[in-house]
């Protein structure tokens, strides 16, 4: 049988273990602190935080503007190697674009005054537009062929000029001599073209691709003409819905 403790005994018992227990409860909270601490310590976005803080202010701004302007530039590079390699295609369409900007008076006119519809009122444009081409192409060659003989008639009277001056003038060249360097010159001229047929076959094939280029941009041009001026507004409406909603309003007004 265990003795009793006496009533004075446990009251000081129970105050040391009240007291030890407090303590404890303290050291406890204290770890728990010490946890929360080194948690949030831890914590990435803290810790990022923390050593954005440490950055000074310009040199946060400067770094932002520098990436950003490093790909601007990429992308303004990118959209400008694409548009060299689609010149075919992009060319053609950028003077479509312009020569709408000219029509379009011409075409609104029609509509509203010749009370004709849009798709032949586009089509009147296009066609008006390939006639005063047409006309300022002719009159330019028909200048141009009418004016060629006279300039064969003076380029040889200039060389026959030229020749008796070297015969009768202070040079006074035999004209043995002269006739010498005029057919050494031919047979250069000769040896030149037939030592060079193949790089002149090529220069004539480039120019008979250049041709058949020019050819198939002005097709493009006028198709894309044509629908610019019948469609111009619903494409453009169209090209607008594909921005961001923020920019439509802004890129629509400019």
């Amino acid at each position: 049988m265990t003795p009793r403790m006496p009533a004075r005994g446990r009251g000081r018992f129970g105050e040391l273990f009240d007291r030890l227990s407090a303590q404890r409860g303290e050291e406890h909270d204290d770890f728990q602190a010490e946890e929360a601490v080194r948690f949030l310590d831890q914590n990435p976005m803290r810790a990022q935080a923390k050593a954005a803080s440490v950055v000074s202010w310009p040199l946060r701004v400067a770094s932002a503007w520098s990436w950003r302007f490093l790909v601007v530039l990429a992308a303004t590079a990118a959209a400008a190697w694409i548009a060299m390699k689609l010149s075919v295609v992009v060319l053609p369409v950028a003077i479509a674009l312009l020569l709408t900007v000219l029509l379009e008076p011409l075409v609104a006119l029609l509509v509203r005054r010749g009370h004709l519809s849009r798709t032949a009122a586009a089509a009147a444009g296009l066609l008006l537009a390939l006639v005063a081409v047409i006309a300022l192409v002719s009159q330019a060659a028909a200048q141009l062929f009418v004016q060629f003989p006279d300039l064969l008639t003076k380029a040889a009277d200039g060389l026959e000029k030229a020749l008796d001056w070297l015969k009768t003038g202070p040079l006074a060249l035999d004209t043995s001599v002269i006739d010498k360097a005029l057919t050494s010159m031919q047979e250069e001229i000769t040896k030149f073209l037939q030592s060079n047929s193949s790089v002149l076959a090529s220069g004539a094939l480039s120019v008979t691709s250049s041709l058949i280029s020019i050819v198939t941009g002005s097709l493009i041009t006028l198709f894309c003409l044509f629908f610019f001026l019948k469609e111009g507004r619903r494409i453009w409406l169209w090209v607008i819905r594909l921005l961001p909603a923020p920019a439509r309003a802004p890129m629509h007004e400019s």
